[in-house]
């Protein structure tokens, strides 16, 4: 779970454990920040919200199983997703989606 001690280096700290992907939970503080960071492992961050269900899931299942996934675009959703902080929210006059797809 998200507190002291850096993002990455807990990054790193999974992988001197032996562990080829993890899971960063904010706490209450850090609510629905999403940071991206350069992790060494595969590595996502969710929010405090679905951090409390993750830690509900381990704590049902005698050998809890989680699988992290390739990131893709999801046109039209609703309601949009969130973006990083650091994201251009736009306008962009040269195409009109939020974020420029290349192709």
């Amino acid at each position: 779970m998200r507190g002291q001690g850096g993002r990455v280096i807990k990054g790193l700290e999974a992988q001197r454990a032996g562990a080829i992907g993890f899971i960063l939970g904010n706490n209450k503080a850090y609510a629905n920040d999403v940071p991206s960071d350069p992790n060494f492992i595969p590595a996502t961050t969710v929010t405090y919200e679905n951090t409390l269900k993750l830690i509900q899931y381990i704590h049902s299942t005698p050998n809890p199983m989680a699988q992290l996934l390739p990131g893709r675009t999801v046109l039209d959703a609703k309601p949009a997703p969130s973006m990083a902080l650091f994201s251009s929210r736009g306008p962009n006059i040269i195409d009109p989606n939020i974020l420029k797809l290349l192709e």
